[in-house]
C-alpha cells in the first residue's frame, strides 16, 4: 500500500468530485473481486459458437455453494483485493471525516445523513451511479453477469459487492425492500425485465436520475416538477411594517420553535394558511422564512395535479426535493385539488410524506381545513389570514415608495380604496409605479396614474371563455342620462374612491362580515346605455372592465354554473376588476316553485351568486332588460339600482349631438333637432344610424347631410322589425 494511504494525517477533499473519484477507486475493487472468481469458473468451462457452456466441474462447484476448484493463488489474490479495499475504505473514512471538520460538503455524505443510510446501502448506490459515469462499467456488469445486454447491477450483483462474510447476501437482502430507504424514497429503482417477474436476485437496479444528479454535485430539481416549482432564497432585505403580518409571523414561529427539542425536530410542523387570496399567504410564508433564515420551495397544487406525473407522484417528488435542498416548503391552493378527490388514502400518503420528508412544511388555500390530522409526530396549525387593513396598506404604501411620490395620505387612502393589496402586491405595484416614473423621463416622482398602472400590471386573470376585457373609451361627457341617474353614478364612484374612510378610519369595517364590496343592478331597454355606463364607471376608477359571457357561465349541468362563477370571482379578487354581467336575466330571473330538482338547483345559482358577490369586495355590476322578472329577495341586497329611461326629445337631441367625432363633417342641411322629434330612438340606435351616414357619405366623397341620416334612420327601423312610414323619410 503506498504511504499516502497509510499515513496519519490526511487532507480533506477539496471538492465532491475527489471524493467521487475515491468512491469509484473502491467500485472498481470490488469489481475485481468479483472478477477473480468468476474468471477461474469461467475458465473451467468450454467457449463455443460465442456462447459460455457450462462444464462438470463448474456444476460442482455452483451445487457446492462454495468456490469448491479454485486454486490457492487466487485465494492470495483474493485476499490481497480485501486488504487494498480495507485500506482504501478506511483512508476515504478519514479523508471524510476531514472534509466533515473543514465544512466541506460531500453529496454522498450529505445524502447518506438525510436519508439513514447505512454503509451497505450506500454501497449500492456506488455500484448503481457507475453505468451513470462511465459505459465501462456496463460492459464489466454484462461480463460478471453472463450477460452482456444486461448492462446494470443485478440485485445479486449489488449484494456480492456489499458483502464481507458468509451469509452477508442473505442477512443483507432487506436493504432492497419496499420499506427500506433505497426503496422508500425512490433512490433506486428495481426493474423486472421478465414478463412474468424476474426471482430477487435476478432483478436489475436503476439509480433514480434525480439522486444521480445530486450525488454528481448538479444542483437542480427533479426535471418531472421543475416546471411547477419555485426555489426562493431567504429574503435580505428587511420587511416593510405591517403589524398584523408580524404579528401572525410571530404566532407561527413560536409554533415551530415549539417543535424543537434536545435531539432536534421532535414534531414535524405543519401550518395550514387560508383565507382570500389577497390575504398576503405568501408573503406571510416568505416573511417566516425570512426569519428564520431558510430557503423556500413554492408549488402550487393545481399546477402539480396538471403536471406530466399527477398529484400523488408530484407530492411525493417535491417533498423529496424538500429534504434535498433542506427547505422549508410551500404548497399553494392544497384545496381546490384535495376538494376535488376526498379520498383518504390521499390525505394519508400526503401526512407520510410531511412525517418522512417533511421539515418546516406550509399549506395555503381559500377554504377552512376540514380534514381530521391525527399523527402523534405532526404539529398540525390552521390559521384564518386576512389581508391588512386600510390603515396597515397605506404604511405599506409610503414604504415601498421610499419618498418618491408627493401623493399625501388622502391620495394613498383612496389608493387602498380602489386597490386593497396584500404586503407583496404593495411591493410589486410600487416597484412597477416606480419604473413607469422613470421611464416618463420626468422627475422620477410617482403620480397617480403611475400607481394605477402598477396595480393593475400586478395580475392577469385567467376568465377563459367566460369573460372578456372591455377598453373603457367613454367618459363622464359622452353618456347623456337625467341629473338623477348621473348621480347614482356617480355615487357608485364615490362609494369606490372613500371606501378606506368609511370601512377603515370611521370603523364601518368592524361591523360587516360581508358585503363590504359594490354591486349595482342597472335596468333598461337595450341600448339606454348600461354598458357605456359601466365604461364611464372603469373610466373614473381607473379599474379593468370585464364583460361575462352569460352563455358560456350558465349550464345545464348541476353544478356546473356554481363552478364557473367560483372560477370569476376567485380570478376578479385578484386583479380589482370591475365584473359586467350583461343581459343577466338568464340567470336572474324570478326564482321559481320547486317542482323538480333542476328548479331547485336554478335557485341555489341564484342564491350562490348573491353569496359570491358579497364576498367580493370590488365592483359587480348587472345589466338587465325586465327590472319586473327580478326577484323582491334579490334586489333588496343590491347596493345601487339605476334605471335607464328610454330618451325623451331633449336627451335625445342631446345624444344627436354628441354622438359625432370633431373630424366628421356634417352638411349645413343636418337638423339633429328635427332628427331627435321626430324618431323615437335609444342612444344604441342613433349610434348606428350615425355610423351607416358616416359610411354611406365617405363612399361618394361627401360629406354627412340629411338624406343619408334619413336613409340610415330607414335601414335602422327595418332591422328593428317596425313598420316605416316613407313619408317621414322625404327628407
Amino acid at each position: 500500500m503506498n504511504s499516502v494511504l497509510s499515513s496519519e494525517k490526511v487532507q480533506p477533499y477539496g471538492n465532491a468530485l475527489e471524493h467521487l473519484g475515491d468512491l469509484l477507486k473502491l467500485l472498481e475493487l470490488w469489481i475485481r473481486r468479483e472478477l477473480i472468481v468468476h474468471r477461474k469458473l469461467r475458465d473451467q468451462g468450454e467457449a463455443w459458437a460465442g456462447f459460455m457452456a457450462i462444464t462438470d466441474k463448474e456444476v460442482d462447484a455452483l451445487l457446492s455453494g462454495s468456490d469448491a476448484g479454485v486454486s490457492p493463488e487466487i485465494t492470495a489474490a483474493q485476499k490481497s483485493v480485501e486488504q487494498n479495499l480495507a485500506e482504501t475504505a478506511s483512508f476515504i473514512e478519514r479523508r471524510v471525516e476531514s472534509s466533515i471538520n473543514a465544512g466541506i460538503a460531500l453529496p454522498f455524505v450529505e445524502l447518506a445523513g438525510i436519508f439513514g443510510l447505512s454503509a451497505w446501502e450506500t454501497k449500492a448506490l456506488i455500484a448503481c451511479l457507475g453505468p451513470e459515469i462511465a459505459r465501462r462499467y456496463e460492459r464489466l456488469y454484462g461480463y460478471l453477469q453472463d450477460d452482456m445486454t444486461r448492462r446494470r447491477p443485478s440485485l445479486g450483483l449489488l449484494l456480492a459487492f456489499c458483502s464481507q462474510a458468509p451469509g452477508d447476501e442473505i442477512r443483507l437482502r432487506p436493504i432492497f425492500s419496499s420499506r427500506a430507504p433505497l426503496i422508500r424514497y425512490q433512490l433506486l429503482q428495481i426493474v423486472e425485465e421478465a414478463a412474468g417477474g424476474n426471482p430477487f436476485l435476478s432483478r436489475t437496479a436503476k439509480i433514480d436520475g434525480r439522486i444521480a444528479s445530486f450525488l454528481l454535485g448538479e444542483r437542480g430539481f427533479d426535471s418531472r416538477i421543475q416546471d411547477q416549482v419555485e426555489w426562493l432564497a431567504p429574503a435580505e432585505t428587511p420587511p416593510a411594517p405591517n403589524t398584523t403580518q408580524a404579528t401572525q409571523a410571530d404566532q407561527l414561529i413560536a409554533a415551530i420553535e415549539g417543535c424543537f427539542g434536545k435531539r432536534g425536530l421532535e414534531k414535524k410542523p405543519l401550518l395550514y394558511l387560508f383565507g382570500q387570496p389577497r390575504a398576503g399567504k405568501g408573503a406571510l410564508v416568505r416573511e417566516v422564512c425570512r426569519r428564520l433564515r431558510l430557503p423556500l420551495l413554492v408549488v402550487d397544487a393545481e399546477q402539480l395535479a396538471a403536471g406530466p406525473i399527477g398529484l400523488d407522484e408530484g407530492l411525493f417528488a417535491v417533498f423529496r426535493e424538500n429534504v434535498l435542498s433542506q427547505s422549508a416548503i410551500h404548497i399553494q391552493r392544497l384545496d381546490r385539488v384535495l376538494e376535488q378527490n376526498r379520498d383518504r388514502p390521499r390525505l394519508k400518503a400526503l401526512m407520510r410524506h410531511v412525517q418522512a420528508m417533511g421539515g418546516i412544511t406550509f399549506l395555503s388555500g381559500e377554504k377552512p381545513w376540514s380534514w381530521q390530522v391525527s399523527h402523534d409526530h405532526i404539529l398540525f396549525l390552521p390559521l384564518e389570514l386576512r389581508g391588512p387593513e386600510y390603515a396597515e396598506q397605506v404604511e405599506l404604501w409610503k414604504s415601498a415608495l421610499q419618498g418618491q411620490s408627493d401623493l399625501n395620505e388622502q391620495d394613498l387612502l383612496r389608493v387602498v380604496s380602489k386597490y386593497p393589496c396584500s404586503h407583496g402586491q404593495i411591493e410589486d405595484a410600487a416597484i412597477m409605479a416606480k419604473t413607469h416614473a422613470a421611464l416618463r423621463g420626468d422627475n422620477g416622482m410617482v403620480t397617480m396614474r403611475d400607481i394605477d398602472r402598477g396595480c393593475r400590471a400586478q395580475s392577469q386573470p385567467e376568465f377563459g371563455h367566460l369573460a372578456r376585457k372591455i377598453e373603457a373609451k367613454h367618459r363622464w361627457d359622452d353618456i347623456i342620462l337625467p341629473p338623477t341617474q348621473v348621480s347614482q353614478l356617480r355615487e357608485i364612484c364615490n362609494h369606490v374612491h372613500y371606501r378606506s374612510v368609511v370601512f377603515g378610519t370611521w370603523g364601518f369595517g368592524r361591523k360587516l362580515s360581508l358585503g363590504k364590496g359594490l354591486n349595482a343592478l342597472f335596468c333598461g331597454p337595450p341600448g339606454t346605455g348600461k354598458t357605456m355606463a359601466a365604461e364611464v364607471i372603469a373610466d373614473e376608477l381607473q379599474l379593468d372592465l370585464y364583460k361575462i359571457d352569460l352563455s358560456q357561465v350558465v349550464s345545464k349541468y348541476i353544478g356546473e354554473t356554481e363552478k364557473n362563477l367560483h372560477q370569476i370571482f376567485n380570478e376578479a379578487q385578484t386583479c380589482h376588476a370591475i365584473l359586467f354581467f350583461d343581459e343577466a336575466d338568464a340567470l336572474l330571473g324570478k326564482r321559481s316553485d320547486v317542482k323538480d330538482a333542476h328548479d331547485r338547483y336554478a335557485n341555489l345559482e341564484i342564491a350562490y351568486l348573491l353569496q359570491k358577490m358579497e364576498e367580493y369586495e370590488g365592483v359587480t355590476i348587472l345589466a338587465t332588460n325586465l327590472r319586473q322578472n327580478m326577484d323582491e329577495a334579490f334586489t333588496r341586497r343590491i347596493r345601487f339600482i339605476v334605471d335607464f329611461p328610454f330618451p325623451e326629445e331633449e336627451y335625445r337631441h342631446r345624444i344627436w349631438q354628441g354622438i359625432w367625432p370633431k373630424e366628421t363633417p356634417l352638411a349645413e342641411d343636418v337638423e339633429l333637432g328635427s332628427l331627435a322629434r321626430r324618431f323615437k330612438l335609444c342612444g344604441g340606435n342613433i349610434r348606428n344610424i350615425a355610423v351607416t351616414a358616416a359610411f354611406s357619405a365617405s363612399s361618394n366623397g361627401q360629406r354627412v347631410d340629411m338624406k343619408h341620416l334619413l336613409n340610415a334612420t330607414r335601414q335602422e327601423f327595418l332591422k328593428m322589425g317596425r313598420l316605416v312610414n316613407e313619408s317621414e323619410y322625404g327628407g
